[in-house]
């Protein structure tokens, strides 16, 4: 679909993220006087992803407001940013010899119903 470069807008979201690896004594590590607590710094890295949004405007439509683009970077940003996150720290820990790091999943709570139990409770009468 061709558009009118006038009616084209974009704006990016950024996400930085800081990664620190640490590495805990074992408990026969452990030697007299020191703590089992004692963490020395494996790995560190600093990142940032970036994601170009662009979005069309039909005539006659306002621009977003800075709190809607605020409010998209957060949801659907954040998600469209998140799994190349996590490929990035899984594929750079193997890439420094160490254990691959698998991040979670990133999950958004599910609405309620105004009226719904939460959590739904089974065989309750």
């Amino acid at each position: 679909m061709d558009a009118d470069p006038a009616t084209i807008s974009a704006f990016v979201v950024r996400i930085s993220c800081h990664l620190r690896i640490q590495n805990q004594a074992a408990d026969n590590d452990v030697k007299e006087g020191d703590t089992k607590d004692e963490t020395q710094d494996v790995a560190t890295a600093d990142f940032e992803f970036a994601a170009l949004f662009d979005y069309h405007l039909q005539e006659g439509e306002d621009d977003p407001t800075e709190e809607e683009l605020t409010a998209y970077a957060a949801t659907t940003g954040r998600f469209a940013l998140y799994p190349y996150i996590r490929e990035y720290v899984y594929d750079l820990t193997g890439r420094l010899a160490l254990p691959p790091l698998t991040l979670e999943i990133l999950s958004r709570p599910m609405p309620v119903s105004p009226g719904a139990q939460w959590p739904a409770t089974r065989g309750t009468p």
